[in-house]
């Protein structure tokens, strides 16, 4: 009923995000090798990552290529903050190939 309790936006924020990053990685892992150590670091709380659906992503641009990936910028709107987000998307190729290196270069 709410007797005794104070009000905790960033404390129901984290809660808000880390429950819709399970229910949205549940249903990423069906394509994620498991020795690829993505799911990992996705799990791992100390880098607050969460999956974010692609179609969420508005203007984005080719901004460059590395060896193994392109490099894109991108706006997504954040509906916790009600606030546009700039991003930096990559999208590997040959993934299979490259799976622990990327998972390495987000860990470090």
């Amino acid at each position: 009923n709410g007797i005794g309790v104070t009000r905790d936006l960033q404390q129901a924020n984290y809660w808000y995000r880390k429950e819709r990053s399970v229910k949205i990685n549940k249903t990423l892992y069906m394509d994620i090798d498991d020795n690829s150590g993505l799911e990992k670091i996705l799990n791992d709380e100390k880098y607050q990552l969460s999956w974010i659906p692609y179609n969420e992503f508005r203007d984005i641009e080719k901004i460059g290529n590395g060896g193994f990936a392109t490099v894109y910028f991108a706006h997504w709107f954040d509906k916790t903050t009600n606030v546009w987000m700039p991003f930096a998307l990559k999208l590997i190729h040959d993934s299979n190939k490259y799976n622990q290196e990327f998972a390495d270069e987000v860990v470090y």
